[in-house]
């Protein structure tokens, strides 16, 4: 099950569809439960975890056969690795650094496979959440980028994600597609039967 229920997916669709009839902007929105999987922070915590405790236990016990120590450290690797595989939000593994750079990624993989090139006069705007870090992201085309200044997202992007934390997604995207119009009609306004060149859908993947 997705995190939008089909009543949130309405609710932004038609917020989205209001704002392009502000702006001759088009949006696209995705929500993403996590942009990576982080598979590799398990087993690199579990490692460090049976390094330690090999440690310890060599000091603590000098005399301890070499080969019970090694399994006793493969052991422990195993079952911590085990333990961290299982765990459904394995993103608080990774250092923010880490956190951070895997969602810039996914937010331009979107971008691109979503947005970029798909208007006619270069005007699309994503909107991505990443749940699992708790962060969001704005992308912008080109004469988006040179006729708004970059000043303008942050607020919007910090509203989003206190919205988000709060446990009101739906509210939060909503709100944002609306500030996205305020800041984009007087620099883009709707055009006579301009298309609609985007789905006004939320992607959930």
């Amino acid at each position: 099950m997705g995190a939008l229920s089909d009543v949130d997916q309405s609710r932004i669709e038609a917020a989205v569809s209001a704002a392009e009839r502000r702006t001759n902007a088009e949006f696209a929105v995705v929500v993403a439960r996590a942009s990576d999987d982080y598979a590799e922070y398990p087993l690199l915590w579990a490692a460090v975890s049976a390094l330690l405790a090999g440690g310890v236990v060599a000091l603590l016990w000098t005399a301890l056969p070499a080969l019970t120590l090694f399994v006793g450290q493969a052991a422990a690797f195993l079952v911590v690795a085990v333990v961290l595989l299982s765990l459904p939000d394995r993103a608080r593994l990774a250092p923010r650094r880490a956190r951070e750079a895997r969602v810039d990624a996914m937010a331009d993989l979107q971008f691109a496979a979503r947005v970029a090139s798909r208007t006619k006069d270069s005007v699309g705007v994503l909107l991505y959440v990443s749940l699992a870090e708790h962060v969001a992201e704005v992308r912008v085309d080109q004469r988006i980028a040179e006729a708004v200044p970059d000043a303008t997202w942050p607020a919007l992007i910090d509203a989003l994600v206190r919205r988000i934390r709060a446990g009101d997604l739906p509210g939060g995207l909503v709100a944002a597609v609306e500030a996205c119009a305020a800041a984009l009609a007087p620099k883009f306004p709707p055009t006579p039967g301009q298309a609609d060149e985007i789905t006004n859908r939320v992607a959930e993947v």
